[in-house]
């Protein structure tokens, strides 16, 4: 007696294992850089970094202008300190405008006078 086996053949077999092959095809994406002084500052230390950026001065040029060593100036750009009462006069005559909101009560009065006064 023999005995018939039946195998079963699949007519649409998975297509797993299978790769498509694509050419290379040699691709350049074209934009404008954004500059780096696009952007709208919202903290003293953003403006301290724009106002660098857009008068093109290395931070040892800026600190000496606001003496102050490089190190304490990238503390200011990156937030992680904030400039000294003593220093907000020269720091507002440096950026050319005072990036502080306008005083409405006393207490912000007395202390956009203290800012100024150094």
């Amino acid at each position: 007696m023999q005995r018939q086996s039946h195998v079963r053949i699949a007519r649409n077999p998975p297509a797993q294992g299978r790769v498509a092959l694509l050419q290379l095809v040699p691709l350049r994406l074209k934009a404008p850089k954004p500059k780096e002084t696009d952007f709208e500052p919202r903290t003293l230390g953003e403006h301290i970094r724009k106002r660098r950026l857009i008068l093109k001065i290395s931070k040892g040029e800026a600190g000496g202008r606001l003496g102050v060593t490089p190190e304490t100036l990238q503390h200011w750009e990156k937030d992680q300190t904030q400039p000294s009462i003593a220093c907000i006069p020269a720091v507002l005559g440096f950026l050319g405008y005072d990036p502080f909101p306008e005083p409405r009560s006393i207490p912000d009065q007395l202390l956009a006078k203290c800012r100024t006064r150094g």
